[in-house]
């Protein structure tokens, strides 16, 4: 299941990820971000069973969606060593815009990631997690 969520992900992508200001300095400390758009529908394979009658993201998607723009950034495969810090913060339902916003960073072994959803008919992005993350080092020098 994992590696079928993984490949829903990558086609979740709403397009490259872009260099713009972040929603809040207060998590990324920093004033410029690399920003990735999500948008997951009813079928996403993570929605199904987390929970019935009231499907939300599953944290693990919320990390492998974090790791999907890591690599995409990086473009090449990293490998997660650890989830250093999570706190997840609402709930994402179906069909909500997911941003995922990460620091221009010279560390590229540790990755704070801020991700946020929107539903369409709304104008203010709420914060729905914050993610730190840690990479093995491998052969492209992460």
């Amino acid at each position: 299941m994992a590696g079928e969520m993984r490949r829903q992900i990558g086609a979740a992508a709403l397009g490259p990820a872009e260099k713009t200001k972040p929603p809040s300095e207060d998590f990324l400390k920093t004033s410029e971000v690399w920003r990735r758009c999500y948008r997951f529908e009813p079928n996403f394979v993570g929605f199904q069973g987390h929970f019935e009658n009231y499907p939300v993201l599953p944290a693990l998607a919320q990390v492998f969606i974090a790791l999907d723009m890591v690599q995409a950034l990086l473009n090449h495969q990293v490998t997660l060593e650890a989830v250093t810090q999570a706190k997840f913060l609402s709930p994402v339902p179906p069909r909500q815009l997911l941003s995922v916003y990460a620091p221009i960073i010279d560390n590229p072994g540790e990755w704070r990631l801020l991700l946020t959803s929107r539903a369409e008919n709304e104008l203010i992005e709420t914060n729905a997690a914050f993610l730190r993350l840690k990479f093995k080092k491998d052969a492209n020098g992460l």
